[in-house]
């Protein structure tokens, strides 16, 4: 017989599932091994924040991180997992990640991002028109070919670009990420990444 623990929440479900015994907490009560988990994904957050060179970071990029930590926590096989040889990631979707495709950047990254063609077989040489826009790197889509997901300075937006180029990042890109502090009413300081639930109690 195998178990699954978890919350109440997941009650809905349970009758889903008749070869699995359905092990729910009560109010209030957490499940130790979710928690270890949760903790590590903090940990991981915290890690990339305090090598950022940003006094803030925009509140789409810190969405991003924490899909890209998780990403990559799934992405590498679990010591205590069902499998030593493969990753959760793999068990689940069939896929692994290639460092060609998935691994050229680091999170938090300056990079120049290329406009895609409007259609196949659009001239992409328009001497009128700006070839790149300045990005911040959030990491992989995880798909097959590799897309990557990138913070326009420009308008704010997370886009997902087909090709990058890394660049030296300069004290004006680190002044332009500061300055969306306003607009995404950022209170507190890269530094300091605090994690809160939907009562916004830590």
């Amino acid at each position: 017989m195998k178990v699954i623990l978890r919350d109440q929440e997941f009650n809905k479900v349970a009758e889903n599932l008749p070869l699995v015994e359905s092990n729910t907490t009560a109010a209030r009560e957490h499940v130790g091994k979710i928690e270890c988990d949760i903790w590590t994904q903090k940990e991981r957050c915290r890690a990339i924040v305090l090598v950022q060179p940003y006094t803030v970071l925009p509140k789409p990029m810190v969405i991003q991180l924490v899909y890209f930590c998780v990403l990559w926590l799934n992405t590498f096989p679990n010591r205590v997992g069902i499998s030593r040889a493969h990753s959760p990631r793999e068990i689940v979707t069939g896929r692994s990640l290639s460092w060609d495709k998935h691994c050229v950047a680091c999170f938090g990254d300056f990079i120049q991002a290329s406009y895609d063609c409007e259609g196949p077989g659009m001239p992409t040489n328009r001497a009128h028109e700006m070839r790149t826009y300045d990005t911040i790197y959030l990491g992989t889509t995880g798909n097959r070919q590799g897309t990557h997901l990138a913070f326009d300075l420009d308008t704010g937006m997370v886009k997902k670009p087909c090709t990058i180029r890394v660049l030296p990042e300069p004290d004006s890109v680190i002044e332009r990420v500061n300055k969306w502090r306003r607009r995404f009413q950022c209170k507190t300081q890269a530094q300091r990444l605090i994690f809160l639930d939907r009562h916004q109690e830590r």
